[in-house]
C-alpha cells in the first residue's frame, strides 16, 4: 500500500511541476504581490529549481539517502531508534510521514498557483481572499496536526529510556573497574616478604 502511495505521489508532484511550466501562458506578466512580483519566467524557473527535487525526496529517495547516512538524520534518541532492532521499522515510519508531508505540501502550493492563474482567465472558478486564506490555514491546521501525531510516535518508551541510562551509568563503572590492574602474586609475595 505504501509503494502504491509513493507511485501515486510521484506522480502527482511531476504532474504538478509539468503544470507549472505549461502555465506559463496563462500568468500575468509579474507574478506576487506589488513590490515583491518577479517576470513571470523566472517565477516559473524558480519554482521549477525549488521543488524539482520533491518527487525523489518526499517518494523515497530522501529516506534511503539518509539511510546511508545515518549521522545526519536529526531525530530525538537517533541510537534507540536506529538500534538495528528497530531502525527498519523506524525508517519505514519516516518514509510514511514524508509522504504524507509531502501530499499536503503539494496540496498547498497546487491551490497557491491555482489562484494566481484562475484570475486571469476567463469563465475559471476562483475562490475570494477569504476562502483562499480560510483553505490555506485549513492545510496549515492539519499539517500541524499530522506534524504532532508524528512527533509522538518518535517518543522513547519510558521503560526503554531507563533502561539505556542504566546501561550508559553502568559502563563507565565497568570500565574504571576494569582498568584496575591486580598485584599479580609475586608481588604480594615480595611485599609479604618485606
Amino acid at each position: 500500500m505504501t509503494e502504491l502511495l509513493r507511485r501515486c505521489l510521484r506522480i502527482a508532484w511531476v504532474l504538478y511541476l509539468l503544470s507549472l511550466v505549461a502555465s506559463w501562458p496563462w500568468l500575468p506578466e509579474q507574478v506576487g504581490a506589488p513590490g515583491k512580483a518577479m517576470p513571470r519566467t523566472g517565477y516559473v524557473l524558480l519554482m521549477v529549481l525549488l521543488l524539482g527535487p520533491m518527487p525523489w525526496m518526499m517518494g523515497g529517495g530522501l529516506v534511503r539517502w539518509l539511510q546511508k547516512r545515518p549521522s545526519l538524520l536529526s531525530i530525538p534518541h537517533r541510537s534507540y531508534w536506529l538500534n538495528p532492532a528497530r531502525a527498519a521499522l523506524s525508517w519505514a515510519r519516516m518514509d510514511r510521514q514524508l509522504l504524507v508531508v509531502g501530499a499536503l505540501l503539494l496540496l498547498m502550493l497546487s491551490v497557491s498557483h491555482y489562484q494566481i492563474v484562475a484570475p486571469h482567465q476567463a469563465g475559471w472558478p476562483r475562490l475570494s481572499a477569504q476562502e483562499h486564506e480560510l483553505g490555506t490555514l485549513a492545510v496549515l491546521m492539519l499539517t500541524l496536526a499530522c506534524m504532532a501525531v508524528a512527533l509522538l510516535q518518535w517518543r522513547v518508551p519510558r521503560a526503554a529510556l531507563a533502561s539505556d541510562a542504566a546501561q550508559a551509568s553502568a559502563s563507565p563503572a565497568a570500565v574504571s573497574r576494569g582498568s584496575r590492574h591486580p598485584r599479580s602474586p609475586g608481588a604480594r609475595r615480595h611485599g609479604q616478604s618485606h
